[in-house]
């Protein structure tokens, strides 16, 4: 729902995609640079909020920045949590992808494009956040989305697996707002009948073989039947997978990619024998 929520408001029409900015914002937790440390994680939750008002405050003083913002807390696999903003401010985003191409000419790794750096690490640091925050200007479309995906907290799911359930701020004090927006901007909740709500992840049993777990599955009788087909789905994959690891020895450059709508297996976005062919000639090259 999240992400249904981030993605209707981020793409409305009169937004250019490529005037959003995307934030990680840190916090240095044992006060390397500031030499004023955290003193636990329940003080760091509660200091979120103020910390990424103050910012917000400290931007739109310089930018044309309105209330087309929106930010997710996540956690660390410590605890400690960090915020993920995304504003749509093109100004800055054009600034930032600026200073990431000069960056990358001088021989910048592509983490050392996006830190801070300048009044922007400045104003971050003064507010609260650590030298390691990032910040991007989107590139296209195709960029957009990308940021979308990671704000809503989805962006390191396998197939069938859910890799981030660690992200989630479970030592957040009581009634603690994970999602936040600039007022008005993102659209009210809604149920969508084609969704099944429930999370379908994989896992090795003790004996080694694959299975299957529905985790928060629905209790409305008539998603049942999707959760089954999803299931199934996610049974199809595990056996291809496994069928391509008994021919070869590796996986070729990227494992095959399929989706699953409302339980519903699609096809490849590139088909095994492409991605086959193309191990193939890596082989042949490395042999």
């Amino acid at each position: 729902m999240t992400f249904a929520r981030i993605k209707q408001a981020c793409g409305r029409p009169e937004l250019d995609p490529t005037g959003w900015v995307y934030l990680v914002l840190t916090l240095d937790r044992d006060g390397y640079y500031t030499g004023r440390p955290w003193p636990n994680v329940t003080a760091a939750y509660k200091a979120l909020g103020k910390q990424s008002e103050r910012l917000l405050k400290r931007l739109r003083r310089r930018y044309a920045l309105g209330n087309q913002w929106v930010a997710v807390v996540e956690a660390h696999r410590s605890g400690w949590p960090h915020m993920n903003l995304m504003a749509y401010c093109p100004e800055l985003a054009a600034e930032l992808r600026s200073e990431a191409a000069e960056r990358e000419r001088s021989g910048s790794t592509k983490r050392e494009q996006i830190l801070l750096g300048g009044d922007l690490l400045g104003h971050a640091m003064e507010c609260g956040w650590g030298r390691q925050s990032t910040a991007e200007g989107a590139r296209s479309t195709d960029a957009l989305a990308g940021y979308i995906v990671k704000l809503a907290g989805t962006h390191d799911q396998s197939v069938g697996e859910l890799a981030k359930v660690t992200q989630a701020p479970l030592a957040a004090p009581g009634r603690f707002r994970r999602l936040r927006s600039g007022k008005g901007f993102l659209p009210p909740r809604h149920s969508n009948p084609e969704t099944t709500g429930a999370l379908v992840r994989r896992r090795r049993s003790r004996e080694g073989d694959w299975e299957i777990l529905a985790v928060n599955a629905s209790k409305d009788p008539l998603q049942h039947e999707p959760i089954q087909r999803a299931i199934r789905a996610e049974q199809s994959c595990i056996e291809e997978e496994e069928d391509l690891l008994a021919r070869w020895r590796r996986l070729p450059p990227l494992p095959p990619i399929r989706l699953a709508y409302g339980g519903k297996l699609e096809g490849h976005r590139d088909t095994s024998e492409r991605r086959w062919a193309t191990s193939l000639r890596s082989s042949a090259l490395d042999g």
